[in-house]
């Protein structure tokens, strides 16, 4: 059987002294302070060339003097002390979050099986997914003045509906638009940007525009609006799917907990949440 602690006295003595050096204290004050009179006897128990340690109590009275646990002092533990905000800070977890962690059982509980499924790791893995499509979490109304956007989603639901959704290209798309944002009855095509585009419309970043016949003019103004409106529906499209995988595997993972859990009730080893 795997002993649970074990006397290793170098690890004990160096941890006795960081404890120390952590709160700023001499030996000589740590002995003025817990009544020992000598620093003799705190430096032998710091002192790895021998075994001397402090007694239980001794030992209890110096955890609380130092303000850390005895599973430190031991070498068991990384972590210093159960002080809410050091653990807290240990595993970056908020103070009110590690309150509900010691005194929640369900919460532990539920945690401990979600942590040990297998599709854990890709559910996280989704999830990581998703906040990266939503870092850049662009819209219609971020481009395209209130009117226009009215016009570029009765386009996109009529090409939703002839289209397959996931065949979508600007070009394809551009035959819908043009037809429900019909740039002909503007006097000109700068009329039509003004009341168009949310931001002045700069058609000096196509080559030559000024110099095309209308006709021209109105296609590639028709296709910098669909391939705007096409790389933000793609955008939500991604996010759509990692949500839905999302949603998916969750329900996964809370199924096999639950069958986990009827096999462990079933077997008799079920611990339960209370």
């Amino acid at each position: 059987m795997e002993k649970i602690y074990n006397l290793d006295y170098s690890k004990i003595k160096e941890n006795l002294k960081k404890a120390r050096n952590a709160q700023n204290k001499t030996q000589d004050e740590v002995a003025e302070d817990i009544y020992l009179g000598s620093r003799t006897t705190i430096s032998n128990w710091e002192n790895t060339n021998n075994n001397l340690l402090p007694s239980l109590p001794l030992m209890v009275h110096l955890c609380n003097y130092y303000g850390v646990d005895m599973d430190y002092i031991l070498g068991k533990s990384t972590i210093k002390t159960n002080n809410i905000k050091a653990i807290s800070e240990a595993i970056n977890l908020s103070p009110e979050n590690v309150k509900t962690l010691y005194n929640d059982t369900f919460t532990n509980r539920f945690l401990d099986l979600l942590l040990s499924s297998e599709k854990y790791n890709k559910l996280i893995e989704k999830i990581h997914q998703l906040v990266n499509f939503s870092l850049y979490d662009d819209t219609l109304d971020k481009h395209f003045t209130e009117s226009a956007v009215k016009k570029i989603n009765n386009a996109l639901k009529t090409y939703y509906n002839q289209t397959y959704y996931f065949d979508t290209t600007a070009s394809s798309f551009s035959k819908y638009l043009e037809a429900e944002l019909k740039i002909k009855d503007y006097a000109s095509i700068q009329d039509f940007a003004n009341d168009t585009y949310l931001k002045p419309w700069d058609y000096s970043r196509m080559a030559g525009f000024e110099e095309k016949k209308n006709v021209q003019k109105e296609y590639e103004v028709t296709m910098d609006i669909a391939e705007t409106v096409i790389k933000i529906e793609t955008q939500k499209r991604y996010r759509d799917i990692a949500r839905h995988d999302i949603t998916m595997l969750f329900t996964e993972v809370i199924n096999d907990i639950i069958k986990m859990e009827q096999e462990k009730f079933a077997n008799g080893r079920y611990i339960g949440y209370m």
